[in-house]
């Protein structure tokens, strides 16, 4: 949400990596692409520095400025807004995941996001290539992009975007995807009747495990907030941590420290044990 990523700008001023980027703007957040605002943080001077080259080619307008901040303002609109949003791509989000259901297409279970990350492995002939895949996909009526053009290894992945249509469309898409069951060809690494993967995940076409990672959390600046992190970390089944960092920057520090993680789950563990403290502001 871009209300809460202003916020984050100052509270991780100082604190995010040099190779750290996060964006997001009104197309996404507010469904206000043609207003082309959006937000960026970057953690290098030096990268800094070219984006502030760019920005001078495409600044926003003054009125344009005008009008986004009197609707940031709007604070109790802003959240009604957020809450209606969320509620309505949570509810398209179940009926994809309901119109998958017994196809041989599998699917990452998500918390948010505005597209389903699909995995059509069960849907493929013998010897059939993403790209063949995606041309029979194209010719039932579904359009998605291939994984191997987000850099996702194996084939047969693919990303569904269900916000982008109206509801005639939507229920034209809800139709076309349980009839992907047609599609199968019988042979490939996905298989099944269709469901969400649960422990397993399909990460392991992206990163390798096991594998060293770098872990980082922001937070309030006081030795109870890193002791507890730290603690929560270890705490988790089968995880070593090392080299515990600390960078303070006014009322705000950053906690960092190397983990090895044997596989995807694990790594989730991570990341679940930190969101149980209130106290996170950020992590990466």
């Amino acid at each position: 949400m871009l209300y809460t990523v202003l916020i984050i700008v100052v509270l991780l001023n100082g604190l995010i990596s040099t190779s750290s980027f996060i964006i997001t703007s009104l197309s996404k957040d507010f469904a206000m692409s043609g207003l082309r605002v959006g937000v960026g943080v970057v953690g290098g001077s030096d990268t800094r520095k070219g984006t502030a080259k760019v920005n001078d080619m495409c600044q926003v307008s003054s009125h344009t400025q005008v009008l986004v901040e009197e609707m940031l303002k709007d604070e109790v609109w802003v959240k009604e807004f957020k809450e209606e949003q969320g509620r309505r791509v949570k509810d398209r989000y179940d009926r994809v995941k309901e119109a998958l259901r017994g196809t041989g297409v599998r699917w990452v279970e998500a918390k948010a996001g505005m597209f389903i990350w699909m995995d059509c492995r069960g849907i493929m002939r013998e010897g059939e290539t993403e790209e063949e895949l995606n041309g029979r996909l194209v010719e039932h009526g579904v359009m998605m992009t291939p994984g191997e053009s987000m850099g996702m290894k194996g084939g047969g992945w693919f990303r569904c975007v269900f916000t982008a249509v109206d509801d005639q469309g939507f229920e034209t898409l809800i139709k076309r995807l349980e009839g992907l069951g047609e599609l199968r060809g019988g042979v490939s690494g996905g298989g099944g009747g269709g469901g969400g993967w649960g422990d397993e995940g399909p990460l392991a076409g992206l990163l390798k495990f096991p594998s060293r990672m770098k872990i980082k959390v922001v937070g309030p600046n006081d030795d109870g907030f890193v002791s507890d992190i730290t603690q929560a970390v270890k705490g988790v089944e089968d995880v070593q941590v090392e080299n515990v960092g600390r960078n303070n920057k006014g009322k705000w520090t950053s906690v960092s420290f190397d983990v090895d993680v044997e596989n995807e789950q694990v790594m989730r563990n991570i990341y679940e044990a930190i969101d149980k403290d209130d106290r996170v502001k950020f992590k990466l």
